[in-house]
């Protein structure tokens, strides 16, 4: 079964609903997650052919694309996280033991 969560193809223009992130960095712990909206509107017009813009219909299938090619964004972006933090803690753990032997 396809995914369609926060697809309304009722709505125009068509939009796609996308929540907000909490930043990395702990300073924002006070700030809402705010949901944005993606009107295509929005999209500069010269980035598109007008045989594009003029029969666009923002369908069930392109959000359901969209949404996955999002997870899979999602996905590689917490994989270079977990790799960056695995080599941070290797960079600290390789420093102390060549403090510890220059100490020594």
């Amino acid at each position: 079964m396809a995914k369609t969560k926060g697809f309304d193809a009722e709505s125009r223009p068509s939009t796609l609903p996308f929540e907000g992130g909490k930043a990395m960095d702990e300073d924002n712990d006070d700030e809402e997650d705010a949901p944005f909206r993606c009107h295509l509107s929005d999209v500069p017009s010269s980035h598109m052919p007008s045989s594009f813009t003029s029969s666009f219909s923002f369908t069930e299938d392109h959000y359901n694309f969209l949404n996955g090619r999002i997870d899979s964004l999602t996905s590689t972006v917490d994989g270079l996280q977990n790799t960056v933090g695995g080599l941070q803690q290797s960079v600290e753990d390789l420093t102390s033991l060549l403090q510890q032997v220059l100490v020594s």
